[in-house]
C-alpha cells in the first residue's frame, strides 16, 4: 500500500487499521488462496462480500493481481485507469461503470474479460497490456509527487 500514499506515511497507518480486525487474516488467505487457483473474479467478489474496513476496491484489485499467477488476467483498476477507459474506451464499456469507489463485480469482471481479450489478441501476458495502460494514464492523469524525482 505504500506507494498509493507517496510520501505521506499513510499506507502502514491504513495497513494497521486494516490487519487489526479480527476477521482480516481469515478474509485475505481466502483471497489468496481464489486468486493463486486462477480465480480473480471469485476473490474479488469474497472481498466485496466480506468487507475489511479501509481495504476499497483499488486497492483489493492490487492484492488479488499479485496472488493470480501471471497468465490469468487479474488486472489492477484503479482510478488511473479509470480515467484513462474513461477517454480512450468509453464505447466499449457501454453500461458498465467505471467508477472506482464501489465495490462491482460487473465492472471488475468486465475489466478482466476486457484486458484479456487485448493480450490473446496481441499474444501478451494480461500485466503487459495493463502497464502499457497504466503508464499512459499515469503520464496523463498522475499528480506530481516526490516519489516521481524532479
Amino acid at each position: 500500500m505504500v506507494w498509493g500514499y507517496g510520501d505521506r506515511g499513510y499506507g502502514p497507518y491504513r495497513v494497521s487499521k486494516m490487519l487489526s480486525q479480527s476477521h482480516s487474516e481469515s478474509v485475505l488467505e481466502g483471497v489468496y488462496n481464489l486468486a493463486k487457483s486462477k480465480k480473480p473474479k471469485l476473490a474479488y467478489a469474497h472481498l466485496m462480500e466480506n468487507r475489511v474496513n479501509t481495504l476499497g476496491p483499488s486497492y483489493g484489485s492490487k492484492f488479488i493481481s499479485f496472488c493470480t499467477p501471471r497468465e490469468t488476467s487479474a488486472p489492477i483498476y484503479d482510478s488511473l485507469i479509470a480515467l484513462w477507459i474513461n477517454k480512450y474506451s468509453k464505447e466499449e464499456f457501454f453500461n458498465i461503470s467505471t467508477g472506482t469507489l464501489k465495490w462491482n463485480i460487473k465492472t471488475y469482471s468486465f475489466y478482466c474479460d476486457w484486458i484479456e481479450s487485448h493480450c490473446k489478441e496481441l499474444e501478451c501476458y494480461p500485466d503487459e497490456v495493463e502497464l502499457v495502460l497504466f503508464r499512459d494514464a499515469e503520464k496523463q492523469f498522475a499528480k506530481r509527487s516526490n516519489w516521481l524525482g524532479k
